[in-house]
């Protein structure tokens, strides 16, 4: 950015370092009198020719995105771009992303524990959303599977997330509504309710973001089973849920009579889904699913 540039014409990618980084506006400081002063000029185009590229110019730090028909392009980040559910697809999913160059273990690296550095500047219309970080400590054997861009870890990355989307919003949320509308026949599909249930499935969804990424790591670490491995995930979520059911209906309305008759039908319906989606508290009394 130290080339005169007299903002009419756009320099072409090939002259461009490939750590270089373009400047948007015309800007120079000079020292007059004594001071420094700024000075802005127009530009009636960008300062580097970019083309069709889409934003995918090798930045060795911009992950990019698999478009259709194998088509490329930078990654437009969101403010939930570093929540565990985008990140563990950025990470792990190579058929809809590409790693940076940066974010690619060296074979020096592979054997050694890493830490992975995520961190983004998100934008927004005609302003920013936030500056957001996020440091993952990854052990060696998951070192190794992101440098080979391994199978297994983007399988059990997605059994984790299904699992926990299934239990937030098949067994969390039902039961969640189930107690604000407190009858045998409940309206799942009434606005208000789904409202009134968002901040309870939102603390949801931060409690498993605090845990997704040592819960998945671990699990390979240990070498245990896919099956071992939901398990143990799936127990995990049920405490969690259970726990954000408890203190959400604590605070919740209900259009029952008595909240004790809306909180045992919403328990039930809230242990009935839980044991139907993690096998091993299927072990439960059979008796505690009659409650009502």
């Amino acid at each position: 950015w130290l080339e005169p540039w007299d903002g009419k014409t756009s320099c072409p990618l090939e002259r461009l370092h490939p750590l270089g980084i373009e400047i948007c506006r015309r800007v120079r400081l000079q020292c007059e009198g004594g001071t420094i002063q700024a000075k802005a000029g127009n530009s009636e185009c960008a300062r580097m020719n970019a083309g069709e590229s889409r934003g995918a110019v090798a930045d060795p730090w911009m992950p990019l995105e698999i478009a259709e028909a194998d088509e490329v392009k930078a990654l437009t980040a969101t403010p939930d771009a570093l929540g565990y559910r985008k990140l563990a697809e950025l990470l792990f999913d190579s058929s809809r992303f590409r790693l940076p160059l940066l974010s690619r273990p060296s074979r020096e690296e592979r054997g050694a524990v890493a830490t992975l550095i995520a961190q983004v500047l998100v934008r927004g219309q005609g302003k920013t959303e936030g500056f957001h970080r996020r440091e993952l400590s990854l052990p060696p054997p998951v070192v190794k599977r992101l440098a080979d861009r391994d199978g297994e870890l983007a399988q059990r990355s997605r059994q984790f997330l299904q699992l926990a989307g299934t239990i937030h919003g098949k067994v969390l949320r039902p039961a969640l509504i189930q107690f604000v509308d407190g009858s045998a026949e409940p309206n799942w599909k009434n606005p208000q309710y789904g409202t009134l249930v968002k901040p309870a499935l939102r603390r949801a969804e931060r409690l498993a973001d605090a845990v997704f990424f040592f819960a998945l790591f671990d699990s390979l670490e240990q070498e245990i089973s896919d099956a071992e491995a939901e398990r143990s995930w799936g127990e995990r979520l049920a405490e969690q849920s259970s726990q954000i059911f408890t203190k959400a209906i604590a605070e919740l309305p209900t259009r029952a009579q008595t909240r004790i008759i809306a909180a045992a039908r919403a328990r039930s319906l809230l242990e009935t889904g839980l044991r139907k989606h993690v096998a091993s508290l299927r072990q439960m009394a059979p008796d505690s699913e009659d409650r009502t």
